[in-house]
């Protein structure tokens, strides 16, 4: 009798110890040759043989290839045939995996930079993150800098030249996120020109002062604001803020892959001064380049209803 119990408690023992380990990650026992189910944090998962880890990453042999995984984005590696939670798997394999393989066929690959806080000319009011630093050129002519001072304030500014005209560019936004998919805020935006260049008779200096919001996300989102023009008096550098000199921005933007951006960035200066933009950005690992059409005219339609400029620009992310 004693010899009975003693096997009994002997055999529960190794049954426990048994089904603890089948249902056990076994991220640190990676070196199996057996094939594996490798859960992601994005909850897809993937079948394979882990052909080599390190303490950065694995390699898993699957069906279509050799993928690498960072270890970072790895929840768990259970061996399959000890797998409970994945017993079904397989029957939902056939039809999922042709989405998970599109998702993890470039994973090696770097992510692509994006520049979500800014259209062509316009930032929008979902605003530069704490410590972000963006550089960006237009036409080769304009060099600028945007930085964010905090998550609810950011500055920039930039240098234009045009023959023997220069432009200075100023500009600072402060934002507040109301809910997820909307912001609002306050911006202001002044150009000095060069003494000796005038734009219709007079110093082509110009202010806006606005206020406005963003409605969406990265992936979509519009932006509008209106607000008020400083415009030169004479023909000298003093200004005076015209209550009628009043100003309406209205932007978008849409992503139609992971590559490329639809945009539009349109001022409206109280038919003083009108300019739309209408392009693609496409995002690299490194930068991103905006390619458009740019029309510029003012409240002339006969001298300007032809005024069409190509937009050309890069954008950096510094960090």
């Amino acid at each position: 009798m004693k010899l009975l119990l003693k096997t009994f408690i002997v055999m529960l023992f190794l049954f426990l110890a048994n089904s603890l380990y089948a249902n056990e990650p076994i991220k640190n026992k990676i070196d199996s040759l057996d094939e594996c189910i490798v859960t992601l944090k994005d909850g897809s998962a993937l079948i394979g043989k882990i052909i080599s880890s390190n303490s950065v990453e694995i390699k898993l042999q699957t069906i279509s290839g050799v993928i690498t995984i960072n270890q970072s984005n790895i929840v768990s590696i259970v061996l399959k045939k000890n797998s409970i939670k994945y017993n079904n798997y397989n029957q939902n394999y056939n039809q999922n995996y042709n989405s998970t393989n599109e998702r993890f066929g470039n994973y090696d690959k770097p992510p692509s930079i994006e520049v979500n806080h800014k259209y062509f000319w316009n930032n929008n009011y979902m605003g530069i993150k704490k410590n972000e630093f963006y550089f960006q050129n237009i036409w080769v002519l304009y060099n600028g800098l945007d930085y964010g001072i905090s998550d609810n304030f950011s500055i920039g500014g930039g240098l234009l030249f045009l023959g023997v005209a220069g432009f200075v560019n100023i500009h600072a936004r402060a934002q507040i996120e109301l809910t997820e998919n909307f912001s609002m805020g306050l911006a202001y935006n002044y150009f000095v020109a060069s003494s000796f260049y005038d734009f219709n008779d007079r110093p082509a200096n110009l202010g806006f002062m606005s206020g406005g919001f963003t409605y969406g996300n990265a992936k979509a989102n519009i932006s509008v604001s209106g607000g008020k023009f400083q415009v030169p008096n004479d023909r000298s550098n003093s200004f005076n803020t015209n209550p009628n000199k009043m100003g309406l921005i209205f932007c978008g933007s849409l992503k139609l892959n992971s590559n490329l951006n639809l945009i539009t960035d349109n001022i409206l200066m109280d038919k003083t001064l009108n300019l739309n933009c209408l392009g693609m950005r496409i995002n690299s690992t490194k930068s991103t380049f905006d390619v458009g059409i740019m029309h510029f005219g003012n409240d002339n339609s006969s001298e300007s209803s032809f005024n069409l400029i190509p937009y050309l620009a890069m954008n950096y992310k510094i960090r």
